[in-house]
């Protein structure tokens, strides 16, 4: 008489193996839930950087200036505070509108922080107009450098996004037109 092997797991290996991924899920959670706020903080200083290329090259190829405008607000844990967008300055005012009082071109519609992220400042020296919003847009002119002003100086400055736990990147705008993220 033949006996035959029986298929499939024992009660106690299933136990085994369900205990084993408990402990993983133990250590894993903790872990991954520490990662995902400068996970998101370090895609959200990229995506603004992706942008302000894209402002840069748009700038080049259209030959005329090309803005972006930050608008930042007050921090907060849960993110999602502050927001930019890029228009094409066919006009070179400094506004969103054109000689005619239509909008300018959007290039980049308005895009606001990830969850756990804020855009909490952006200060930008001179660009000149004077308005309320003039330390929040930095620009480029057709040679891909900072766009000068309309009293004539070049734009400079930087943005800040802070995720969080607290932790923050500035992105650095330079006259020549160098975007850095520290």
């Amino acid at each position: 008489m033949r006996i035959r092997a029986k298929k499939g797991f024992t009660l106690v290996e299933l136990m085994v193996v369900l205990a084993i991924m408990g402990i993983l899920a133990a250590i894993l959670v903790p872990t991954a839930s520490s990662i995902l706020p400068g996970y998101r903080l370090k895609e959200a200083a990229g995506d603004i950087k992706s942008s302000l290329l894209l402002a840069k090259i748009t700038a080049i190829r259209r030959n005329s200036r090309c803005l972006m405008v930050f608008n930042p607000g007050i921090y907060s844990p849960q993110g999602r505070i502050g927001s930019y967008h890029v228009f094409l300055d066919t006009n070179n005012d400094w506004t969103e509108n054109d000689a005619g009082g239509n909008p300018e071109e959007v290039i980049v519609p308005t895009t606001t922080m990830p969850a756990g992220v804020s855009m909490d400042s952006a200060v930008f020296v001179d660009n000149g107009n004077s308005q309320a919003d003039s330390t929040r847009m930095f620009g480029f002119d057709t040679h891909g450098l900072a766009a000068r002003a309309t009293n004539g100086t070049f734009v400079y400055g930087q943005a800040r996004v802070t995720n969080s736990a607290g932790r923050a990147i500035t992105i650095a705008l330079s006259p020549a037109g160098y975007i850095d993220l520290q």
